[in-house]
């Protein structure tokens, strides 16, 4: 009867030890940004925050893309990744640059960072407005950045807005640029350049050493464009501060600016995104020393504005910490 019993207790000392998936390593890919970029950097304190304090999930960081990271998350080949705003709402739509809406996906985290569009007049043959060149159907040379680049797809948003396209600004005598930012900064200082686009954070070097012996002009952004920007990508307002680039800019700009999102595999358990989720805000304060521009993370505003739906596992944690109902 003894022999019974502690054979009893045996089987249910096992039956009460983790199931096999509980106790082996969770294993999650997070995809970032290109490997040389601000992202990716970024990412990888990420990675950093959940190891640390989840040891027991195995973290592997691999390179990624603004356009293709949403369909890759689709597609189960990851499980955490980042995208901008605009470009997820895209996603989420299944609007220009996606043909239908990329399901399976979930947000989780908005950053809260601040990516302004640029757009910078170059010398005297720049126009004043956007709208005042589509009007005149002036003949430009602009730099919209490498085909695909998050700047490239503002840019050919922008003027779909008015009904215009690349082949319109060629056809006016004018040339659409897509070369990389290195080589459209020389162009630009030989004087092949009358309009440069950039979306991104902080002040780019391209355009610092611009300032030093070429004349800037930034173009503001019309209350008509931001508002059908707005309504169709989720694009915010904001200013170029008059104190950018050692004081060139000169006065404060209207501009738009979006923020990036973390974003996970619908699929995957409340439990995991829960601890991923409070890895990220309990770890927010080493992962802006990585990537300065992601010191504006905030549990607060975490949950706000996302462009896919928050995943139940965020959502529990947020209204646990009480910043969310």
């Amino acid at each position: 009867m003894m022999l019974k019993k502690l054979a009893l207790l045996a089987v249910m000392a096992v039956l009460a030890l983790p199931s096999p998936s509980q106790a082996a390593n969770e294993k999650i890919k997070i995809l970032s940004g290109p490997t040389s970029g601000a992202w990716y950097v970024g990412m990888g304190a990420v990675a950093k925050a959940i190891n640390k304090q989840f040891p027991e999930i195995d973290v592997n960081l691999l390179p990624g893309g603004g356009l293709s990271n949403p369909g890759r998350l689709s597609k189960k080949e990851g499980e955490l990744s980042i995208g901008t705003h605009s470009i997820m709402v895209s996603a989420a739509k299944g609007i220009d640059p996606f043909r239908k809406p990329v399901t399976g996906v979930s947000s989780i985290f908005n950053l809260n960072d601040v990516s302004r569009l640029h757009i910078i007049g170059i010398g005297k043959n720049a126009p004043e407005s956007l709208e005042s060149m589509i009007k005149n159907k002036q003949p430009v040379h602009m730099v919209v950045g490498p085909m695909g680049s998050g700047t490239e797809l503002w840019v050919r948003w922008m003027l779909a807005t008015y009904g215009v396209t690349y082949k319109d600004i060629q056809s006016w005598g004018g040339k659409v640029i897509t070369n990389n930012f290195d080589d459209a900064a020389d162009m630009a200082k030989d004087g092949n350049v009358d309009l440069l686009f950039w979306l991104g954070p902080g002040e780019i070097w391209f355009v610092v050493e611009l300032s030093k012996n070429t004349t800037l002009n930034w173009l503001p952004v019309s209350d008509e464009l931001f508002q059908k920007m707005h309504d169709t990508y989720g694009v915010q307002r904001t200013e170029i501060p008059s104190t950018m680039f050692s004081g060139v800019v000169g006065k404060n700009v209207p501009a738009l600016c979006d923020a990036a999102e973390l974003l996970v595999r619908s699929d995957l358990s409340e439990e995991l995104v829960y601890n991923m989720t409070k890895a990220i805000v309990e770890g927010r304060e080493d992962i802006g020393t990585a990537n300065a521009g992601w010191k504006t993370m905030s549990p607060e505003t975490a949950p706000q504005n996302l462009a896919f739906p928050l995943h139940p596992g965020a959502a529990k944690y947020y209204k646990e910490i009480g910043v969310l109902k």
